[in-house]
């Protein structure tokens, strides 16, 4: 497991490796330091850090390659560069120095100013298309672009400017504000959903989200520029101000073998009750180069809403696929900024109702011991720790005044 922290006096960032199964038992206490494996700073004002992603195509044995992004100017082999991709293929080094440990990088360009704090890559993931390897998605919220990047181990070294699709967010909706890849029609090759949380092609900043398959995505030359609009297809959200796709998950929650998209908002009231859309797409080739309303959808599709019944404790900030078994999702303001974590399980009957409670349906409900911590501000799987053949969950929180923030590493999700 990998995380990144990017503030800092010199907001230069940094990369922490961590893993002890002897230490990471039930019950215990540990300090980071105690569990670290690696650890890079990234150079003064770089962000490293800002999003990580991991390839497991690149798994061997305990291993992954880890994609590190920075969130401002790096100088690599080639000149500084205004942000910069970096990987890993043999772990996080201990105390190593950026630019000679990675195993490869993708500068944005050449044209970076070591003084410049802002700018950079937002976020990355990563997927994989059985006849190719590895493609990376990167969002630069600044450039309000998505850059599609195939085959990276190719173009080490190589300016982003040179090789990239660059999916153009000409709307200005946020798109790529999430990004996840996932095989949503079976076909071998993973497939881009990219968020849009200001989309108002319905509701006025209703959001939404986006699926570029990838059979289309290889079809696109390199370099390339097309407007975000001339490809794939997508889903607007109707209500005001919702913002959704602040948060994104993808997961098979029926059990048919396809993935369904998970994606959440941010309410326009803060005493409205917070909800998350669960959308199954049913057939793509029915939506053409439509961006559709939830009311549009074609009638192979189906969607539910998951809803809380607690007003203000932004339901759905984080959420987390639990690798086939169902869903987390995170209420980091219940209780007045305490935080909460839902698990939901996956079920035949998913789609039978178009609302859900939260509280009702839960698998597990867990609650902080720690007042005003945010407990669920972000969730991320962790991998089977315990070895008991149960995927284990991360939940993060924010800290409380002078307390550090903490990771809990939850054994038992109840899934």
């Amino acid at each position: 497991n990998a995380t990144g922290v990017t503030a800092s006096d010199t907001d230069a960032g940094q990369i922490w490796e961590v893993g002890d199964a002897e230490l990471l038992v039930p019950g215990a206490t540990v300090a980071l330091l105690d569990v670290e494996q690696g650890a890079v700073v990234g150079p003064r004002n770089s962000g490293l850090g800002r999003a990580l992603a991991v390839a497991d195509a690149f798994a061997e044995g305990d291993r992954s390659r880890l994609y590190a992004a920075t969130g401002g100017p790096v100088q690599t082999a080639g000149g500084w560069s205004t942000c910069a991709l970096f990987w890993f293929d043999e772990g996080v080094p201990l105390d190593g120095a950026l630019v000679e440990t990675a195993s490869g990088v993708l500068p944005c360009d050449f044209l970076g100013d070591p003084d410049l704090t802002t700018g950079g890559l937002d976020t990355v993931a990563a997927g994989f298309w059985a006849d190719e390897g590895v493609s990376v998605a990167a969002q630069h919220a600044d450039l309000q672009v998505v850059w599609v990047l195939r085959t990276p181990d190719d173009f080490d070294g190589v300016d982003l400017a040179r090789y990239r699709i660059a999916l153009r967010d000409a709307n200005k909706e946020s798109l790529g504000a999430g990004l996840v890849w996932t095989d949503l029609d079976g076909d071998a090759l993973d497939d881009l959903v990219a968020t849009a949380p200001e989309r108002s092609l319905v509701g006025q900043s209703g959001g939404g989200f986006d699926v570029y398959t990838g059979e289309e995505l290889q079809r696109q030359r390199m370099p390339s520029d097309p407007s975000a609009t001339d490809l794939g297809l997508g889903v607007a959200g109707t209500m005001d101000g919702e913002r959704l796709g602040t948060s994104l998950a993808v997961g098979d929650l029926d059990g048919d073998g396809l993935a369904e998209v998970v994606i959440g908002g941010t309410v326009g009231d803060p005493s409205d009750l917070g909800r998350v859309l669960v959308v199954q797409l049913g057939a793509l080739e029915a939506y053409g180069l439509d961006r559709l309303s939830l009311d549009a959808l074609p009638v192979s599709a189906a969607h539910t809403w998951l809803v809380s019944d607690t007003p203000a404790d932004a339901l759905g900030q984080s959420l987390a696929s639990v690798d086939g078994q169902g869903l987390a999702i995170g209420a980091p303001a219940y209780g007045g900024d305490d935080g909460r974590v839902y698990t939901i399980a996956a079920s035949p009957d998913f789609f039978d109702s178009v609302e859900r409670s939260v509280e009702e349906d839960a698998a597990a409900v867990i609650d902080t011991n720690a007042p005003d911590e945010g407990f669920g501000v972000a969730l991320s799987v962790a991998g089977d720790v315990d070895t008991d053949g149960q995927a284990d969950l991360w939940i993060l929180s924010d800290g409380v005044g002078n307390e550090a923030p903490r990771a809990v590493l939850l054994f038992d999700t109840r899934l």
